[in-house]
């Protein structure tokens, strides 16, 4: 949180040099930034760099927002931004032998009854058998940028992630009271969904082009240009915490939906060992800022 503050505190002491229109005042002899877009929108693929007990980090994910700084000055990027990611979505994600080992150990399903029982025991059996995952994280949050060229990006966000597995045929469970037509998915959804606390990303190579118009119908030499910040090939490191402690079982057939915390089937000690996750890691990102 140290970081963030100091961060946020380094961004704003040039504030009061910017002009509110599009002729800003230079700051220490820094050049003002070319224009930035009105919406913000970017294709992206993360690459994690750290390891966990989830083998999760590698997937594409699309963000979508408005740059409110933009009515104030077209060279301002202060705005807010949604995120959907999807992680391992051309491979699978698996949890760590070390995990799975100490989960196994911590884990009391016997002690619940009814669906709670079924549920959590199926998602017990998935876990330590060869079932592998996919991640998916929805996140949102700010988005900033000081108006002078070579200046980073800087997101904040918060979120939450979901390893879900999906099942058919035989691997379907049979909750009470079961009516076969309740089921109105072909398949049952388990996840294990847990709180992305905070995330924050910071751009580390902006690459950005100028797009010449003609307004004039000139020479090409002569034409006046629009110069347009796209963030092409924009490359960035990206660190996560994750609250694990409080992360829950869930399970949803179309019909029916099924929610059962960690804490009710694991001991303590486990939710203690494994109550926070680190992910970090480097973004590609390709579109608009």
């Amino acid at each position: 949180m140290r970081l963030i503050f100091f961060a946020l505190l380094f961004y704003t002491i040039p504030l009061p040099c910017i002009s509110s229109n599009d002729s800003l005042a230079l700051y220490r002899g820094w050049k003002p930034q070319t224009q930035s877009s009105l919406i913000i929108c970017n294709a992206n693929y993360r690459i994690k760099a750290n390891q966990s007990p989830l083998s999760s980090g590698h997937g594409p994910a699309l963000e979508l927002g408005l740059n409110l700084g933009y009515f104030f000055s077209h060279k301002w990027l202060a705005g807010v931004y949604a995120g959907w990611g999807w992680r391992d979505l051309l491979w699978n994600t698996s949890y760590s032998k070390t995990y799975l080992n100490d989960f196994n150990a911590a884990f009391s399903g016997p002690s619940l009854t009814g669906n709670d029982s079924i549920v959590v025991n199926k998602m017990s059996s998935l876990m330590k058998g060869s079932y592998y995952y996919h991640d998916i994280e929805n996140y949102a949050g700010i988005i900033f940028r000081l108006p002078y060229r070579w200046m980073p990006t800087v997101k904040i966000y918060t979120g939450r992630l979901s390893s879900e597995y999906k099942t058919g045929g035989t691997d379907r469970v049979d909750l009470k009271p079961y009516v076969a037509s309740d089921k109105k998915y072909d398949n049952d959804y388990f996840s294990i969904d847990r709180n992305l606390k905070w995330g924050t990303e910071v751009t580390l190579y902006d690459g950005y082009t100028i797009i010449a118009t003609a307004f004039d119908g000139t020479a090409v030499s002569k034409k006046k240009n629009l110069r347009h910040r796209s963030n092409l090939a924009c490359f960035s490191f990206y660190f996560e915490q994750i609250d694990s402690y409080h992360s829950v079982f869930n399970y949803d057939n179309g019909a029916q939906q099924v929610s059962v915390p960690f804490d009710r089937v694991l001991t303590p000690s486990f939710l203690q060992k494994y109550k926070t996750e680190y992910n970090a890691g480097f973004r590609i990102s390709f579109g608009l800022f």
